[in-house]
């Protein structure tokens, strides 16, 4: 029956997955083992029963310096131990195997019916992780950014003329965040994808890009995929804070916040590259873009395509052309006021 089940599972890695569910679980029975994603990153991850334990199988299949086993599961033994993620059964990084408890999710709506309480539960437990054990430092998000530039110039590609126009603009919020840079263990991509709310509490789950980051990069990243925004916003600064944030430490995350726009604008440009795709020649008036808070409610709600070369640079332009009108703002010239003040 066992063998049966893990016939989904490539033939080369079969026998280690039975052998790390042997080790995790012992002889309890496996009653189902279903796939549950699995694709570009190299990793294919699995729902499997154990008698009454349900629990999520992630294996590596593709290891990389991008998703390197060793360095993912010690950041998944770190916010297990601190339970941020779910409970950690079994992992080995040789084999590329780890085994969690699986979360039923809930819809993200029920996590905000009760107000913000979830939220300023989530800024709390990002400042638990912050302020835990060291994980592995490996890129920052500037660096990350710099590779990703080198990726695209390597490939040949021509990058859309928005996104030429706007780096040199990037490079000066570089400068000006460098003397205020804290690094501190960070999860790295906090998307409503790998934050799961089970009607009660919040879980943290793949943690492939966890390593050393600015400490204001994790918050930033909440903040830009949920659109939290007054109420919210200010629940989930408290709770990251402990306390009102001070003016400095507002004007660092409205920096920082130039800095995730630009680093997933780049990866949407990087995928189409993974796909083997030439990135298009897109180069549409600013104004005739949609806000990236239009474009998020169309991607929660599965309406928005990402399935070929040009959708995927037009929404990587939307964030670019946010970027740029977030720097329009003058609640940006106050940030950088208050930045070059600091120094």
């Amino acid at each position: 029956m066992t063998a049966d089940l893990l016939e989904i599972v490539p033939e080369r890695h079969r026998a280690a997955v039975a052998g790390a569910l042997r080790r995790a679980f012992g002889n309890v029975p496996m009653t189902a083992f279903t796939q549950l994603s699995g694709g570009r990153s190299g990793t294919l991850i699995y729902r499997v029963d154990m008698g009454d334990v349900r629990s999520v199988v992630r294996l590596v299949a593709q290891p990389n310096a991008l998703n390197d086993p060793a360095r993912q599961f010690a950041a998944m033994t770190v916010a297990s131990d601190e339970g941020i993620a779910p409970y950690l059964h079994y992992d080995d990084a040789e084999s590329g195997i780890a085994i969690t408890d699986f979360v039923q999710a809930v819809p993200w709506s029920e996590a905000f019916a009760s107000g913000t309480t979830t939220i300023a539960a989530l800024g709390a437990q990002i400042r638990r992780l912050h302020g835990g054990p060291a994980i592995a430092a490996f890129l920052d998000a500037f660096q990350c950014i710099d590779g990703g530039l080198e990726t695209l110039r390597g490939a040949g590609a021509t990058l859309p003329p928005m996104l030429r126009a706007y780096l040199p603009r990037f490079d000066d919020v570089r400068r000006m965040l460098a003397p205020h840079v804290v690094l501190v263990s960070s999860h790295n991509d906090l998307n409503p994808g790998n934050l799961l709310y089970d009607g009660a509490r919040l879980w943290i789950i793949d943690w492939e890009a966890a390593w050393q980051n600015d400490e204001m990069f994790d918050v930033a990243t909440v903040l830009h995929w949920f659109g939290m925004e007054g109420e919210r916003e200010e629940a989930l600064l408290r709770g990251y804070f402990g306390a009102e944030p001070t003016a400095l430490q507002r004007a660092k995350l409205e920096l920082t916040r130039q800095v995730v726009l630009c680093y997933y604008g780049l990866i949407f440009l990087l995928l189409t590259l993974q796909a083997g795709e030439v990135i298009p020649a897109l180069d549409p008036e600013p104004d005739t873009l949609p806000t990236f808070a239009e474009t998020r409610l169309l991607l929660a709600t599965g309406k928005l395509p990402l399935g070929n070369a040009a959708q995927r640079t037009e929404f990587s332009l939307i964030m670019i052309n946010d970027a740029m009108r977030r720097m329009a703002a003058p609640s940006y010239g106050a940030a950088v006021a208050t930045l070059a003040g600091a120094v």
